[in-house]
């Protein structure tokens, strides 16, 4: 196991030194000069020669290999930049709107990993018409956009029953019961189409381990069809589960955008929009280095929780 978290955790740094790199030169590529059009965007006059001058003062007249060796040796040292908008630096930027993209995340996959896996575990031993009208429904929350969903839950809950607000965002050491108000609603937009997923890939794995032959001879031995479902079968199929799950999670880490601007909830996908609009680059590149750690991460998570269900992932 030591052997294959490093294996896992240099394969990790690979991988986000390429997404360091590629980010970074397709920002580069892109049409227009940051320092014109920072300039342009708070009023100034975009004079040759201020434009000149702002390129000194942000690094900009350096070659790119400089520009790039400077950012490289900042990441080392945990600095991530700074903005072009407001001069603030990036790292305090993600440090404020990070949690509450986090916070947003996390709540739907708890809802949905608590509501898809016993429900798709349940409608494949039902079978019949029990799994027939699941299918229906799954299918119809996978197909359906989180926008629709969304709107649907803000007429519902906030404007016919009023029982929560539509939007908006408050910090949870100000106001607690606010906070929590605000999160029900986002996050059953994004838990309803993850838990259909969630259902389905549950569904479909515990079919497959039910049909396993060492299931039959457990059951033909006399142990409880529930303790075998929920003790052995489940366990196995666990796998692929967990890993549409983190798939899943560190998509949201970056494409809640939707979302955030529907209900008002500033994390960090609409301030990545934002930068982008205004050609902030460090923003930009901090932004995505971030998100792409994460899922990094994550995925090294599910590959480590492998052997913990299936001990005969400890062998290979």
């Amino acid at each position: 196991m030591a052997r294959f978290l490093i294996q896992r955790t240099a394969i990790g740094l690979i991988l986000l030194y390429f997404v360091v790199t590629a980010i970074f030169l397709m920002l580069h590529v892109l049409p227009g000069d940051p320092a014109e059009l920072l300039l342009v965007g708070q009023g100034g006059t975009a004079t040759p020669e201020a434009v000149a001058a702002l390129r000194t003062t942000l690094g900009l007249d350096q070659p790119l290999g400089t520009q790039y060796w400077d950012y490289l040796t900042g990441l080392i040292r945990g600095d991530l930049g700074t903005s072009l908008q407001d001069g603030e630096p990036v790292a305090a930027y993600v440090v404020q709107r990070l949690p509450r993209t986090l916070l947003l995340v996390l709540s739907a996959t708890v809802v949905a990993v608590a509501v898809g896996i016993p429900l798709g575990a349940w409608t494949a031993r039902r079978g019949g018409t029990v799994d027939a009208v699941a299918r229906a429904l799954v299918s119809t929350g996978i197909a359906a956009p989180a926008y629709v969903i969304g709107l649907f839950l803000v007429y519902l809950f906030a404007l016919k029953l009023q029982w929560l607000p539509s939007s908006g965002y408050v910090p949870f050491a100000e106001d607690p019961l606010g906070m929590l108000e605000r999160l029900i609603l986002p996050t059953l937009t994004l838990a309803i189409g993850f838990t259909a997923i969630v259902m389905r890939m549950t569904r479909a794995a515990v079919l497959e381990v039910i049909s396993q032959d060492w299931v039959r001879t457990a059951t033909a031995a006399g142990l409880r069809s529930r303790r075998v479902l929920v003790a052995h079968v489940i366990r196995n199929a666990l796998s692929p589960v967990l890993t549409v799950v983190g798939l899943q999670m560190g998509a949201f880490l970056g494409g809640t955008v939707i979302i955030e601007r529907m209900f008002n909830w500033p994390g960090l996908s609409g301030l990545l929009v934002g930068a982008v609009e205004n050609r902030d680059y460090p923003l930009v590149q901090g932004i995505v280095i971030v998100i792409a750690a994460l899922f990094i991460g994550l995925n090294m998570l599910v590959d480590l929780s492998y052997p913990l269900l299936d001990p005969r992932g400890r062998k290979r």
